[in-house]
């Protein structure tokens, strides 16, 4: 079932904590995550857009400092910041 924006966000929260508490081999540091959300049709009517939006979440994210979710502003269907 649907969970829509908050659910979307909330699922992409809890699995950048699960990476940051998974080690890798190799790797003498936490590992981070970023992600960028975008839920259909909430922002976008086509996947196309979805994807144009959630990329753009993505780098606001990475923008903003990294290890971070950053969800689409629903009204301007922007990031927000």
């Amino acid at each position: 079932p649907s969970q829509g924006v908050g659910g979307a966000g909330t699922l992409a929260a809890k699995l950048r904590r699960s990476l940051k508490r998974t080690p890798v081999v190799g790797l003498d540091r936490d590992g981070t995550a970023s992600f960028g959300v975008a839920v259909m049709p909430d922002h976008a009517m086509s996947s196309e857009v979805l994807m144009r939006l959630s990329d753009r979440a993505l780098y606001t994210a990475k923008t903003l400092g990294r290890n971070r979710v950053e969800v689409v502003d629903e009204v301007n269907q922007e990031t927000p910041g």
